[in-house]
């Protein structure tokens, strides 16, 4: 597991790595009574793991308390001809305490469960961690895109980014930062669930330079106003080669939908060949990055009047690209609440 992962993330990283030095020390520990009991005949050895119960945290327990009766845990070998009971050292096996109770099978059941259970539960979150990872990281020695969805408070002049508990009221206002690694072509374009454009907000295309230059979208004249309660949609980013033949497709039908004042049955149809084109590149999942977009793991930044500008970096997600292999990532807005 990568060693700098934070947060979530970087617990999980910790307590894998904690499981893993149990079991190896717990194969030593096998290992060992294999050999005195087995082959040895010393049926008196045990094994221990030490105290396993909060190792990370220094702490020990009462000796009478259940957490203490059930670090006793018994492992019960079997193997053709011999059969050995292995008792890790713990509290209850203090000599010094005459009145701790010795674990009986009831202890070893429940504890066997806990193991197993605990064992399961970290395989869901080793595998959620890798998937929140891959999700929001991408190969930085690959040509890739980086995009921040913000949300602009109208009154204050506060942004921040884009979450699935955004509040947003009169005067709200949608914003796009994007840079790349290469040169490529942006497409932006939020569409509600049956295919119309949501809040009437015009797609957008754009070259973008190399070398993470950044750009702001949407550009002027144009405005992302979300001033009243809207289905919700999804705001795809796409990040292709500025020469493929969906770009020159989407120059086309984006040129085509900028006048703000445009018959709604003509505009409906340039939507639907938008929607049409941009179906084809993310159905195509063996020749298309593609990820949803996640919230932030930092908790939000604002700009105000006379601040600095709103550090959108560190809120990004990225994305790789190349030349046959388009970038996607797909922001909801199901979670996305109206304020009066």
């Amino acid at each position: 597991m990568p060693g700098d992962w934070t947060g979530l993330a970087g617990k999980v990283a910790d307590t894998f790595y904690e499981v893993i030095g149990m079991n190896q020390r717990l194969a030593r520990e096998l290992n060992g009574i294999g050999q005195a009991v087995g082959k040895e005949g010393r049926n008196s050895q045990r094994a221990s793991l030490g105290d396993v119960s909060d190792e990370r945290n220094g702490s020990r327990h009462r000796p009478d308390s259940p957490r203490a009766r059930l670090t006793g845990r018994r492992w019960r070998l079997l193997s053709g001809r011999f059969a050995a009971t292995i008792t890790p050292v713990s509290w209850s096996d203090s000599k010094e305490n005459k009145f701790a109770r010795k674990p009986d099978q009831t202890d070893s059941f429940y504890q066997d469960r806990f193991f197993m259970a605990k064992s399961f539960y970290l395989l869901i979150a080793v595998a959620t961690a890798f998937g929140l990872y891959d999700s929001r990281a991408a190969d930085e020695e690959k040509p890739h895109g980086r995009v921040c969805i913000s949300v602009v408070d109208g009154p204050s002049g506060k942004e921040e980014a884009f979450k699935a508990s955004t509040t947003y009221r009169p005067g709200t206002t949608v914003r796009a930062h994007v840079d790349a690694s290469n040169k490529c072509t942006v497409l932006i374009a939020a569409l509600t669930k049956d295919g119309k454009l949501a809040n009437g907000w015009r797609p957008q295309l754009s070259d973008v330079p190399e070398e993470f230059e950044d750009i702001e979208l949407p550009k002027a004249p144009v405005t992302w106003d979300w001033a009243a309660a809207s289905a919700p949609f999804d705001l795809y980013v796409l990040f292709l080669p500025s020469s493929s033949k969906e770009v020159e497709e989407a120059k086309k039908l984006v040129a085509a939908m900028q006048a703000p004042k445009m018959d709604e049955r003509l505009l409906a149809m340039q939507t639907n060949k938008l929607r049409e084109l941009i179906g084809r590149i993310t159905s195509e999942k063996e020749k298309v990055n593609q990820a949803p977009m996640t919230d932030p793991e930092v908790g939000g930044v604002f700009r105000g009047a006379g601040d600095a500008a709103f550090p959108w970096r560190q809120f990004a997600q990225s994305i790789n690209f190349g030349d046959d292999r388009p970038g996607v990532l797909v922001l909801s807005s199901a979670g996305a609440k109206n304020s009066p």
